[in-house]
């Protein structure tokens, strides 16, 4: 399935995460002190989705296409808690 960014952008948050479970390639996941972070590639584009760490609640996605940005999040990684199932 082919979607824009900004079209993915102006999705609802549910539907937005469903489309990331069924097309988008999920590349690895790490957790901080409250979130459970997975990061995908969707398309021409990138998904940041954050899961609460005790209740797995969806509490946000955000995308970006700049190689900046992923650099900055991988730089945030704890690499001991980089998912190895991948």
């Amino acid at each position: 399935m082919y979607i824009t960014r900004e079209a993915y952008d102006l999705k609802p948050l549910l539907i937005k995460q469903g489309a990331l479970f069924l097309w988008g390639v999920h590349l690895t996941k790490w957790t901080d002190n409250h979130c459970v972070h997975h990061l995908y590639r969707f398309n021409d584009f990138y998904v940041e989705m954050c899961c609460d760490k005790q209740t797995n609640r969806l509490l946000h996605i955000a995308t970006f296409a700049s190689p900046h940005r992923l650099i900055s999040n991988l730089g945030k990684m704890n690499l001991f808690q980089i998912d190895q199932s991948i």
